[in-house]
């Protein structure tokens, strides 16, 4: 994820050049998310604003550190977003964007984070009817080794408090195609930033190169942890 993470900050200023110059009333901010044994399982960095400042402050932010089992806490991130306010503007085209390299603990158990927290068991289910009744679009990419969307076991979950049960479903498939948005496989070091610009270009105004519009943009970042005793995730995991 390290490289991954190096890209996107090298890129930054293209990718938010673009959004400024394309999209109107632009709003943007930042968060980045591990597990439950790291420093800290979602952290947001960045609550919502007018301009880039925000997301330039969340991505300054990212490195990769962190990991313990594979599976990270990307679904407790997701559902602070849907859930915790964070500056959306019921009249703006509300967007998060979302890359990780490894798939999410699903569910997260109520008191997973910290005692009572979350206060209930976030599951798939919750997240995604959440994002839904937020009007909340998920743009997802998967990169490097490519496992954000897959459909685990046993095998890479090794930390598993909350009677996790398996295969887990294509989380990123499932959250993209209910809120309306899009799953990118595959992306890589080269690719990343040009995938960042063209998804939320196609999101806002499908089959346009140029657009104009309101709109809120998060970037959440996740961490993919690797095997024990590596640990190396971006700002985040």
């Amino acid at each position: 994820m390290g490289a991954i993470i190096a890209a996107v900050k090298a890129g930054a200023g293209q990718i938010l050049g673009n959004l400024t110059l394309n999209i109107s009333d632009l709003y943007t901010g930042g968060g980045r998310y591990k597990d439950r044994r790291d420093a800290f399982t979602f952290s947001n960095t960045a609550s919502l604003a007018n301009g880039t400042s925000g997301a330039q402050s969340a991505i300054n932010a990212w490195e990769a550190s962190g990991g313990f089992d594979e599976p990270e806490g990307q679904l407790y991130a997701l559902w602070q977003l849907a859930t915790g306010g964070y500056g959306w503007r019921p009249s703006a085209s509300k967007i998060i964007v979302w890359f990780g390299d490894a798939p999410g603990h699903n569910p997260i158990c109520k008191g997973y984070v910290t005692a009572n927290n979350p206060p209930y068991n976030v599951t798939l289910d919750v997240v995604k009817n959440n994002l839904t009744a937020a009007g909340i679009k998920v743009l997802a990419l998967s990169v490097g080794a490519n496992r954000l969307d897959l459909p685990f076991g046993a095998s890479i979950s090794s930390d598993n408090p909350c009677g996790e049960t398996y295969p887990q479903p294509q989380q990123a498939t499932v959250l993209t195609t209910a809120t309306g948005g899009q799953l990118y496989s595959g992306v890589q070091v080269g690719t990343i930033v040009q995938v960042i610009i063209d998804s939320i270009q196609n999101a806002t105004c499908p089959g346009y190169s140029e657009f104009a519009g309101a709109a809120s943009f998060a970037a959440a970042r996740v961490a993919a942890a690797e095997p024990l005793p590596i640990g190396t995730i971006p700002a985040t995991n």
